[in-house]
């Protein structure tokens, strides 16, 4: 109950407030059960003994405290109760022990099932350790995710993952080596490095900025090649990078593949550049094999250059490749697509004219009037200073007549008018330049019948110095003191390096040559024709010359 007073709670037995002392129970008066009892005086000891009984008699009425709003009132217990306890009311308003019972229960059930549930959906302790080191290296502390990665390890030694993101880790504080352990452990658990592209990316970087170009592309590649998002433009880049260290370093070949990957991947920053870099790259590589002798890979940079551009000077570096080689149709094929790119050259037109002359002049020599003389008339159509001969060489042929250079032919003339006088001069002419031996004759003079138009005369001459049939030393042909052409004597190196082995044992072939008006300098010969084989000396000689190179 409540004191009315001063609010404090007690327990219903007690009947006055422990804190300011007020009763809680109000004494009745009794009324008498008869009125007609005499009110007389009585005697002291009656009145003394009869009010004792009427105290003991007199009954207790106890308030009970009802809160009706702000005030307190008493509530009288029924008069016909005489226990106490019977008429005391319930005192608990709001059921508290009741509700904080029924809280508590709650709560404990609750715990219980949170725990249960805890405990059985827990992940394992190797996977909180990987969350935790993952966002260690997230934040960039490397070290910290070592030492929670190598928890991590403890735990569950067969876990990919874990291994992939240490190697992360060891990364960051640049210890590769450690790394590349922990990526070959992940592997052999099943999962490489191409798995995991962002440490396959990290650790490329690294190699990046340690100019070890090489272990980074081949990280990236396979990643490119499973076109993982994102990585072929960083593979392009890096080959781009690491292309231009190799082209200033002068390592032409590694800097064209690498070039030649940015282009194909057609992807990164660099891309664009991609053409200007490789025609550096050709041009280069186009000189340098031109330079060596290499005609061939000389001929394919060239025509990948003209792929990327068409350039005049590209062509003119093909014809004289091919000019070289003997191969004069495909030399005035390529100075006719210079000159059309380039038509007020007067230096390709020259050259066009030269070797059409040339080609002219093989023709002539082989026995092919006709088509001879029709390119010596379209080399006067090209450059009109220059001019027709005034005789050619017909079916030239060079070979051996006991061990002595031969050469032979038909000293013809290709004009309407005869020709009253001619002398014809010969020399031979060795590898450094120097004259080994020379005749000059009079093929028409005033002994001799005057030579008509469209009319020939045969000539055979014997040189007067024994040579080997290797191509180094030739004939020099001259008419009227004007160098006509040059006839090689034998077969040079490069054609035997291009033969076939079943060609290298048959007789060699002497090569007829032609040559432009002005001479040739001894490092650029003229193209050849294969005329009659030659006697058996110089065959023994060519074929044991090759075998002797081949042994070395």
């Amino acid at each position: 109950m409540r004191c009315p007073f001063c609010g404090t709670s007690h327990p219903s037995s007690y009947e006055q407030c422990v804190s300011c002392g007020q009763a809680f129970y109000q004494e009745q008066e009794i009324e008498p059960a008869d009125q007609n009892i005499e009110t007389a005086p009585q005697s002291a000891n009656q009145a003394l003994d009869e009010g004792a009984v009427l105290v003991s008699q007199k009954p207790k009425e106890r308030h009970d405290i009802n809160r009706n709003g702000a005030s307190w009132e008493f509530d009288q217990a029924p008069p016909e109760s005489k226990r106490r306890s019977a008429n005391m009311k319930h005192m608990l308003k709001s059921g508290a022990p009741q509700a904080a019972g029924a809280i508590t229960a709650i709560a404990i059930l609750l715990i219980s099932a949170g725990a249960t549930f805890y405990f059985l959906t827990k992940a394992p302790e190797s996977d909180r350790l990987l969350v935790k080191g993952l966002k260690e290296l997230e934040n960039g502390q490397f070290a910290f995710a070592v030492d929670t990665l190598n928890k991590a390890t403890e735990t569950s030694k067969d876990n990919p993952k874990v291994q992939l993101a240490l190697a992360r880790a060891y990364i960051g504080i640049d210890q590769v080596d450690k790394a590349w352990e922990c990526i070959a452990r992940a592997k052999d658990q099943g999962q490489g490095v191409v798995e995991d592209p962002q440490l396959a990316s990290q650790l490329a970087n690294y190699y990046r900025l340690h100019a070890h170009y090489d272990k980074a592309i081949e990280l990236l590649r396979p990643l490119a090649q499973k076109n993982v998002p994102g990585k072929r433009a960083e593979l392009a880049d890096l080959a781009a990078l690491w292309g231009d260290d190799e082209l200033r370093n002068g390592h032409l070949e590694q800097a064209l593949r690498l070039w030649e990957e940015v282009k194909e991947l057609k992807e990164g920053s660099r891309y664009s550049e991609s053409d200007a870099r490789l025609s550096t790259i050709y041009q280069k590589l186009a000189e340098k094999s031109s330079a060596g002798k290499n005609d061939k890979d000389a001929l394919n940079y060239l025509s990948k250059l003209n792929a990327i551009a068409d350039n005049p000077r590209n062509y003119e570096m093909s014809a004289e490749i091919y000019e070289r080689t003997g191969q004069l149709e495909l030399a005035i094929d390529q100075l006719r697509k210079a000159s059309k790119l380039s038509s007020r050259d007067d230096a390709i037109r020259r050259k066009l004219a030269i070797l059409l002359t040339k080609r002219g002049k093989e023709l002539m020599d082989n026995g092919d009037y006709d088509t001879g003389y029709g390119y010596m008339q379209q080399a006067k159509s090209v450059d009109p200073n220059n001019t027709v001969p005034t005789v050619t060489m017909k079916s030239v042929k060079i070979d051996f007549d006991g061990g002595m250079p031969r050469i032979s032919g038909q000293v013809f003339n290709p004009t309407d008018q005869s020709i009253s006088a001619l002398s014809m001069k010969v020399e031979m002419v060795g590898d450094s330049g120097n004259v080994l031996w020379s005749k000059e004759t009079r093929v028409v003079d005033e002994y001799v019948p005057a030579m008509g138009a469209k009319e020939g005369k045969n000539v055979d001459i014997t040189g007067g110095a024994s040579v080997k049939a290797d191509g180094k030393t030739e004939f020099k042909v001259y008419f009227d003191g004007k160098l006509y052409n040059s006839y090689p004597i034998g077969k040079k190196e490069r054609a035997k390096v291009e033969s076939s082995p079943e060609v290298a044992k048959e007789a060699p072939k002497a090569e007829t040559q032609t040559a432009p008006p002005v001479a040739p300098p001894p490092s650029a010969p003229a193209p050849a024709t294969t005329t009659e084989p030659a006697t058996e000396t110089p065959t023994k000689n060519s074929v044991e010359e090759k075998t002797m190179k081949d042994l070395e």
